[in-house]
């Protein structure tokens, strides 16, 4: 957290003026948005790290690794096809990433893009995960919109709204994938409803058995596995 706090800080601080009033007082949800880039653009980040050694020939230590080396010449990256997932959902299907060039799951929009998960073209997936912080004052010059009482849109900076603004400003043509996974939290609940209006991707016999917590809104549920 000190070295968030130390390269974000700045970010957190001239955003949080513009936290999506929607969320009420400032500025837990807001900050948890911006840690989020900085964990996605952190991985993107050891991603590359791991990808120069590869293309220098160094990464997998045999050797001098020069029998391994690809030319520059021939490819400037070495990974085409990346997939950015979270690790704290349950996927309830297999996820092919090769399908698209650009892809996320067809829920939990919220008149904007889904931000749980990507995948797509090397230079798609870059764009998603590496140039959000890039992309602030662009956001707040060309697209966020002001704050209008009781209006729908979502004004300020709101992760789904932002996200679909930076895919589209890059023309970016996302595709709408039938890929449902369930938020997992503490006490081994999952938010079984996360893909509410998903028919047939959404099903309690995608896991061996659930049981509703007393207690609780109707869809969190405790997950107990019996594999």
């Amino acid at each position: 957290m000190d070295s968030f706090e130390r390269k974000r800080n700045e970010v957190l601080e001239r955003t949080r003026k513009f936290s999506h009033r929607a969320w009420g007082k400032c500025c837990d949800s807001h900050d948890n948005m911006i840690k989020q880039w900085n964990s996605i653009q952190g991985v993107w980040d050891l991603m590359q790290q791991y990808e120069q050694k590869q293309l220098n020939g160094d990464g997998d230590g045999s050797g001098s690794g020069d029998e391994h080396k690809i030319p520059k010449k021939m490819t400037s990256n070495y990974y085409h096809q990346v997939g950015l997932f979270r690790s704290d959902v349950y996927y309830t299907r297999p996820i092919h990433i090769f399908d698209s060039k650009a892809a996320i799951p067809n829920f939990a929009h919220y008149r904007g893009y889904n931000d749980r998960l990507f995948y797509g073209s090397y230079n798609n997936a870059k764009i998603w995960a590496s140039q959000r912080f890039n992309f602030v004052n662009i956001f707040e010059e060309q697209y966020m919109k002001p704050y209008v009482y009781k209006s729908k849109d979502k004004n300020g900076y709101h992760s789904e709204t932002f996200v679909k603004s930076l895919m589209n400003h890059h023309r970016v043509r996302v595709e709408l994938k039938d890929h449902c996974v369930w938020r997992v939290r503490n006490g081994e609940k999952i938010w079984a409803g996360d893909c509410d209006g998903m028919e047939g991707f959404s099903k309690f016999s995608d896991v061996k058995l659930y049981r509703p917590l007393r207690n609780e809104s109707g869809d969190a549920w405790s997950l107990v596995v019996g594999y």
